[in-house]
């Protein structure tokens, strides 16, 4: 239900405590779905809805990641750094 795209690079999956605090997410976020509609299938579709935005960028924001490393860590050492600050703040809003 969430988990399958997060943390594709160990710099997001590396936080101590995000699969707690992830876990929570998804249960807040679904049973606020649930509790606007009647339909399983209305519940979950609401559901992918909210979180699609949210899992784009972070699957985006890996790949990025991932390529700055692999073509020079060192000199691609800022870009890194202000890409993992951008993507943790915007963990940080409610989705």
């Amino acid at each position: 239900m969430g988990n399958v795209v997060d943390g594709l690079a160990l710099h997001y999956g590396a936080l101590a405590g995000a699969p707690l605090a992830h876990g929570l997410l998804v249960a807040v976020v679904l049973a606020d779905c649930i509790s606007k509609t009647r339909s399983v299938d209305e519940a979950l579709a609401m559901y992918s809805e909210r979180r699609f935005e949210r899992c784009k960028i972070i699957c985006d924001a890996s790949l990025q990641l991932c390529r700055y490393e692999q073509e020079d860590p060192l000199k691609n050492r800022e870009q890194s750094a202000a890409l993992l600050l951008k993507t943790y703040q915007y963990l940080g809003q409610p989705i």
